[in-house]
C-alpha cells in the first residue's frame, strides 16, 4: 500500500497546495504518512488497497487549499468491503469501522440501562 500512498501524495503535489512538501520530499512524506496511518490501525492489503486509492480521490475532489494531514485521509476513506473467510459470518475485529460499531452499540446499551433504571437511579 506504500505505492498507493506515494501515488496519492504525488497527485496532491500536482495541486500545489499551501504548506505542501517540495517534490524531492514526497518519498519521505509518504514514509511519514505510512507511519501515521499504520500506528493506530491494522491494514489488510487485499481489503484496504482500493480504499486508499478512493480516499485520495476523495481528497483530490474535496477542494483542498492546504496540504492535508494523514487524519484527513482516514476521514474520507470508504468503508471496507466485507471480507469473509469461507463459511464465516464473523466481522474482522481489527477493522476500525467494526470497532466503532461495537463502541456505539455499547453506548446504546448503557443508555438503555440508564433509561430503564429511571431518573432516581
Amino acid at each position: 500500500m506504500h505505492n498507493e500512498i506515494l501515488t496519492g501524495l504525488q497527485k496532491l503535489l500536482c495541486l500545489r497546495l499551501d504548506n505542501g512538501p517540495s517534490e524531492d520530499m514526497v518519498p519521505g512524506t509518504a514514509a511519514a504518512w505510512g507511519v501515521a496511518l499504520c500506528e493506530t490501525r491494522a491494514w489488510l492489503e487485499s481489503r484496504d488497497r482500493w480504499r486508499i486509492v478512493k480516499g485520495f480521490d476523495a481528497l483530490l475532489a474535496s477542494g483542498l487549499t492546504r496540504w492535508p494531514q494523514p487524519v484527513k485521509l482516514l476521514e474520507v476513506l470508504p468503508p471496507p468491503r466485507e471480507l469473509r473467510i469461507a463459511g464465516s459470518t464473523r466481522p474482522d475485529p481489527s477493522d476500525p469501522y467494526e470497532r466503532q460499531h461495537r463502541e456505539r452499540m455499547a453506548e446504546y446499551q448503557r443508555a438503555g440501562k440508564d433509561a430503564a433504571a429511571g431518573p432516581d437511579a
